[in-house]
């Protein structure tokens, strides 16, 4: 499912102001090409949203804990009224140019009520902070671009339709 910016920012309003902060602070000032954050070192290892049946439903948001070495941490979504996840949608980045390196929006979920909801990575220590995991794609053909985007900046999605299609990506850095 393909989203527009304009889509993204209706559907979950805490993600949307997140995310319109973070991404007029990295557009203007070339922060998808920043180093890295101090405590937040390059990875060598891939991550991935997390798999549905570990996201749970606790005081009114949905969770899930990112156990990947040096990036611990939890996906969270804003309130929303429970609803078992029935499976993982789509992963959502936005790209600045040709590279490969992009800013993870958020991870979408299926809901058994027939909603969806979205994940925004946050680290451990980072609670309450407005900020963006930075990463580069593994594999860039598995990002299907928006083709109503401009040329240039543009949205790719990822839905992990099969084993092939993992969606990975190495987390570079988290911060504005």
């Amino acid at each position: 499912m393909k989203h527009t910016l304009r889509e993204v920012m209706s559907m979950t309003p805490f993600i949307a102001v997140a995310a319109t902060v973070a991404l007029v602070a990295a557009c203007s000032s070339d922060v998808l090409a920043a180093e890295p954050t101090s405590g937040r070192n390059n990875a060598v290892a891939l991550m991935a949203c997390p798999p549905a049946a570990r996201v749970h439903v606790q005081d009114g948001r949905y969770h899930a804990r990112e156990t990947l070495g040096g990036w611990e941490g939890e996906w969270v979504s804003p309130a929303r009224p429970s609803s078992a996840v029935s499976r993982l949608e789509s992963a959502l980045l936005y790209t600045q140019g040709a590279g490969t390196d992009a800013i993870l929006v958020n991870c979408t979920y299926g809901l058994m009520s027939g909603q969806e909801i979205d994940l925004a990575y946050q680290p451990d220590g980072s609670e309450g902070q407005l900020g963006n995991l930075y990463v580069h794609v593994e594999d860039k053909t598995e990002w299907l671009r928006d083709p109503d985007d401009a040329a240039g900046d543009s949205f790719r999605e990822c839905t992990p339709s099969s084993a092939s299609r993992a969606c990975r990506f190495f987390p570079l850095r988290y911060g504005r």
